[in-house]
């Protein structure tokens, strides 16, 4: 952790402009689902800062999908140090647009290969794994933490 964060933890949402990144934070803040939001944009200073990152991508997007390789991965090569959890959003959608949306096992598969340390999926919406976020980020906050002051004599 940044320790010009007075010891709290900061977590950035990184993806596609449209999978759902705003929504959630405002469910995690305030416990519910505002359709209309604004998008928030963040500097290099700020992701410097980062000490998680929740890659997102939505469920029922396969070009969303898609970007979390071609462009969220490479754009946090930098920042590798950081763990990464993958994020499954908007799936209250994947059942109406079940041809083309991503299975749970696509979404294990991206996390495995791009080395993300677990995959949640979730629903502003509905409020479908919003509690999971914080849960899993936590762990695997405890676990880098963990690994980092971890010291075998």
């Amino acid at each position: 952790m940044d320790p010009s964060n007075n010891g709290l933890t900061t977590m950035a949402l990184i993806g596609d402009g449209y999978v759902g990144k705003t929504c959630i934070l405002k469910c995690l803040q305030k416990s519910s689902y505002q359709q209309n939001s604004s998008p928030n944009v963040y500097n290099e200073m700020t992701l410097e800062k980062t000490d998680i990152f929740l890659l997102c991508f939505c469920v029922a997007d396969t070009v969303s999908y898609e970007n979390v390789t071609s462009k969220w991965v490479p754009d946090l090569q930098h920042y590798r140090s950081k763990p990464i959890i993958l994020l499954g959003t908007k799936v209250d959608l994947r059942s109406s647009s079940s041809s083309t949306s991503i299975s749970r096992h696509r979404g294990i598969r991206l996390q495995k290969r791009i080395g993300a340390k677990s995959y949640v999926e979730c629903s502003s919406k509905s409020g479908q794994g919003i509690s999971n976020i914080i849960d899993v980020a936590s762990n695997v906050l405890l676990t880098s933490e963990n690994r980092k002051t971890c010291t075998l004599q």
